[in-house]
């Protein structure tokens, strides 16, 4: 696919994880994307993009992860794999999580918890990304004192669903302002974060950044 590439993809249901204190340049895709899983946190890190970028950041719980009862095919070779001895023997040596794999997640448990707070995401391209991309949101997660910036005229869109009822697609968002209306992004703010030079990837702030305001750290 070319240029086809995330910054940080926490895949298959990747649960429990801290992703802070990074610099993410130029991604194609996103610069955080979520792939179902719980209790992740995504937290004083800095995404910018100056090209065609699909969204800061994605959390996406798909169907056949399980969300209609199914099991994932994944899940099931995890199944496979047990029952040809893989957790035996010598294999355990190698593979000591193997007797503990935990249960195939229920459908009210996946992308459940999650937390993106305190980054700065900032796009100075013509046309600006989606700032966020949720599917079959739970209410569970939470987005907060973020710093939101784009030098161009045009607005950061939402794209996404709420998971509230059985097919998770009873509530959607077109604009930022409608997901701000709907009580998501508390405490962020739409401010310049004051990057000193992204020409030279020079992506320190300066000291009176009002990201620093919001939890936000320098990265050196």
């Amino acid at each position: 696919y070319g240029y086809y590439s995330w910054g940080v993809y926490l895949d298959d249901w990747t649960s429990d994880t801290l992703v802070s204190g990074n610099i993410i340049v130029r991604p194609h895709i996103d610069c955080v994307m979520i792939h179902g899983g719980r209790m992740n946190t995504i937290t004083k890190n800095l995404c910018y993009a100056d090209k065609e970028l699909e969204s800061m950041i994605r959390l996406r719980e798909d169907h056949h992860n399980g969300y209609d009862g199914s099991e994932d095919p994944k899940w099931s070779e995890v199944q496979n794999m047990l029952a040809a001895g893989f957790n035996q023997s010598a294999h355990l040596a190698a593979f000591p999580d193997l007797l503990t794999v935990p249960r195939f997640p229920g459908r009210g448990e996946l992308q459940t918890n999650n937390t993106v707070s305190s980054n700065v995401l900032v796009s100075s391209y013509v046309t600006p990304p989606r700032l966020y991309e949720v599917y079959r949101l739970s209410p569970s997660n939470t987005f907060s004192n973020n710093t939101i910036w784009s030098t161009q005229a045009a607005p950061f869109g939402v794209y996404g669903s709420l998971n509230t009822t059985p097919d998770g697609l009873s509530v959607t968002w077109n604009t930022f302002a409608d997901w701000l209306a709907a009580g998501f992004d508390a405490g962020s703010q739409y401010a310049d974060p004051l990057i000193s030079d992204p020409s030279v990837n020079n992506f320190t702030l300066s000291s009176g950044s009002p990201a620093l305001s919001k939890g936000y750290l320098q990265i050196n």
